[in-house]
């Protein structure tokens, strides 16, 4: 039903755009250049048209004393350049494809002859950008569209870079050998990241085969691996900045298809493994299936004027796999404490025994079992833009991007049921002020509504049971586990509010930048991991008489939520970028990083009652890029300075809920016998420990 409201609900949506037959990216870039005469003497008063070719948005400047103009804030698109001064012929340069970020250095020569005639310059422009002081590199709108990537990811085209690898963890990426919390990640000029992990906003839905922007609302994106500008901040100096698509003066739409099952697939093979228990013929390819539906629409509104974009984008996936119960006896344990108490039989829920136990090869300490699960994901995604170009001087844009995941599976012992809902809503405002300086200014809120739930929830045990390898008589052969995973469940909700505000100024040949940048974000959730406990057992018989050797128990507030806490992060900046000669870039500024994190809290010691704040963050940096014979064939770049990355609010956690003021005693180990044990399948009261438990207690140190 929902996936049918999804389909009918694009259908009108494209419907309604098409019979009235984007706001551009705000990652932006800047054309700079110089303006001669025939003698190689630069002209100062030119006046200098930048027009979008997609668009049809329209700059103009003109040159200063030094024949230098520089036309910033610019969305990423193919531009014509065109100068005029009376007396001189006009010199036109015809197709500058400028990238996301990008900075396009050029020379128009003026000369003298027919006013009324046009010079046109065709070439294109340079593929190295000889004045950039940071490494990076681009993966364009065409890549997206002809590449192969897994998954529809369009991260994954990163990974086309040097040093850019996949993070072990929470769908990101890590670049230069940094972790992948001090990547920075942009969209559409604003913040993408998740305070809470320091992962990308949607990070879990990412991490299990999900997307929160579909590839087909992707036009481009910057990787930088190392970035030296104070403009960036709050990670390690890598970054990646993102650009979504627009809408032009042409119509335009797209729409994939993606179909395959287990009909398209050859049986599986015997394994040694298969062999060895017992099956030499193989076995049928499991059932699975995957669905993809993409689609795009774009064009004008008012031509030259007001344009759109919408996008949406469906996947549904059964993928079956298989879990395997190794630790040998367990299973038949497991059995037997089911004739006495049934409860127990829904943990083996779905495993077959394997014909290696008391008929087969291990007839003293039992057979291992093996289960055929499967997960099955959905995952929709909208997206929308308007772009407004109010006059030449004022541009305006308005986007919203939507993701709806769910992921379920049959097996109830891992995160079997997790859905994520993301909302971002970006505006901003580029201002042209006189005819040297451009002023950004961009808001963002967005929403981050996870939960981590277990399908167990509500069965009589739902308690974690692991089985320790132990060299005892009749102890277990290897480590292994049932019942659900302690940490879980966990429902957490995000809200954040982001704005900054960038001013460019043209100072001779001094190329200006000041900026302010507010992060709020702020995090509720339950977060009480092993509040029906995590029991250790060494032994069958141990297990048989459930005498557990330690349980893990959480004491504490397990209602929603029992953190709720923000962290706001500030920032200023100022830089500068200056050619001292045409062969030479200096980049040169500082950034000042003030965190306030939480205060005031609840805490058994004085020391715990604040989270240090970080309002001293003093960042200088230095960058250069140099040209060796000016060729523009090759470039040096280099740079030095601070960077301050993120502390993730998930170091908070332990301080907040493990306070050592009754009943938040945190996580806390204890033996039979120990001021708050609890027997496996016994009701455990998080909130009212026994007053003599020894607590667990967090806290910062003051010099963090």
């Amino acid at each position: 039903m929902k996936r049918t409201i999804f389909l009918m609900t694009c259908c009108l949506v494209v419907g309604a755009l098409l019979s009235v037959s984007g706001l551009q990216a705000q990652t932006l870039g800047k054309i700079r250049g110089f303006v001669v005469d025939s003698s190689n003497a630069r002209l100062p008063g030119v006046t200098v048209t930048i027009k979008d070719s997609n668009t049809g948005a329209v700059r103009q400047v003109q040159t200063n004393s030094e024949g230098l103009f520089v036309v910033p804030a610019l969305p990423s698109g193919t531009y014509s350049i065109v100068a005029e001064l009376e007396g001189l012929q006009t010199v036109e340069a015809e197709n500058q494809k400028l990238f996301t970020g990008q900075t396009i250095e050029i020379e128009l020569t003026m000369g003298v002859g027919e006013v009324s005639e046009i010079i046109t310059v065709t070439s294109e422009s340079a593929l190295i950008e000889t004045s950039r002081t940071s490494a990076a590199s681009y993966i364009s709108e065409e890549d997206i569209e002809n590449y192969p990537v897994l998954g529809r990811d369009f991260k994954q085209f990163a990974l086309l870079t040097p040093t850019v690898q996949n993070d072990t963890s929470r769908g990101f990426v890590t670049m230069s050998g940094q972790r992948g919390i001090y990547t920075g990640m942009n969209i559409d000029g604003t913040s993408a990241k998740n305070a809470f992990f320091g992962y990308g906003r949607g990070g879990e839905a990412s991490e299990n085969d999900g997307l929160v922007v579909a590839q087909d609302s992707v036009k481009e994106f910057q990787v930088v691996t190392s970035g030296f500008d104070p403009e960036q901040g709050a990670s390690g100096g890598g970054y990646i900045n993102v650009v979504t698509k627009s809408g032009g003066n042409t119509l335009k739409a797209s729409l994939s298809y993606l179909f395959t099952d287990d009909s398209m697939k050859e049986d599986i093979p015997a394994t040694p493994l298969d062999i060895e228990r017992g099956n030499s013929e193989g076995s049928p390819v499991s059932t699975f299936e995957r669905e993809e539906i993409g689609f795009s629409v774009g064009g004008p509104i008012r031509r030259d004027k007001v344009h759109f974009f919408f996008a949406g984008d469906t996947t549904t996936r059964d993928s079956p796999f298989r879990q395997d119960l190794r630790t040998r006896g367990a299973y038949d344990a497991i059995l037997l404490l089911a004739q006495t108490n049934p409860a127990f039989a829904t943990l083996v829920d779905g495993f077959t025994p394997n014909n290696d136990g008391t008929a087969a090869a291990d007839p003293v300490n039992g057979r291992t079992a093996t289960g055929l699960f499967t997960r099955s994901v959905e995952n929709d995604i909208l997206f929308g833009k308007v772009d407004v170009q109010f006059n030449q001087s004022n541009t305006g844009t308005l986007r919203v991007n939507y993701t709806d995941y769910a992921r379920t599976s049959t097996w109830k012992d891992e995160e079997s049921l997790k859905t994520e809902e993301t909302y971002s809503t970006v505006g901003s405002l580029i201002s042209v002020i006189g005819n040297s300086g451009v002023n950004e200014f961009r808001v963002q809120v967005a929403t981050d509504d996870l939960n981590r739930g277990n399908l167990r929830v509500g069965d009589p045990i739902e308690a974690l049971i692991r089985f320790r390898r132990s060299s005892a008589p009749g102890g277990f052969n290897t480590n292994g586990q049932v019942g659900k995973f302690d940490f879980l469940p966990i429902v957490a909700n995000t809200e954040a509010l982001h704005f900054q505000n960038n001013f460019s100024y043209l100072f001779g040949d001094h190329d200006l930048k000041f900026g302010v940048d507010y992060q709020d974000d702020n995090m509720a959730q339950i977060f009480a991991g092993s509040k029906d406990g995590r029991y250790d057992f060494l032994t069958m018989q141990d297990l048989l008489a459930n005498n557990a050797t330690q349980v893990r128990i959480y004491f504490g507030n397990v209602s929603f939520p029992n953190y709720d806490e923000k962290q706001v992060i500030t920032s200023l900046y100022a830089q500068d970028a200056w050619k001292p000669k045409p062969n030479l870039t200096l980049s040169y500024g500082v950034r000042l990083q003030m965190t306030d994190n939480p205060s005031g809290l609840p805490h058994v010691f004085p020391v715990g009652e604040e989270i240090p704040d970080d309002n001293n963050n003093w960042a200088p940096r230095f960058g250069f890029a140099y040209t060796p014979g000016g060729d523009s064939k090759s470039v040096v770049r280099g740079g030095i300075g601070l960077f301050h990355g993120r502390t993730p609010t998930l170091l908070f956690a332990s301080q907040i809920q493990e306070n050592g003021i009754f009943p938040n005693y945190g996580r806390v180990t204890v033996r039979p016998g120990e001021a708050g044990f609890v027997p496996l399948g016994s009701p455990i009261d998080n909130t009212n420990p026994p007053m003599d438990t020894i607590p667990s207690t967090s806290y910062f140190q003051s010099d963090f």
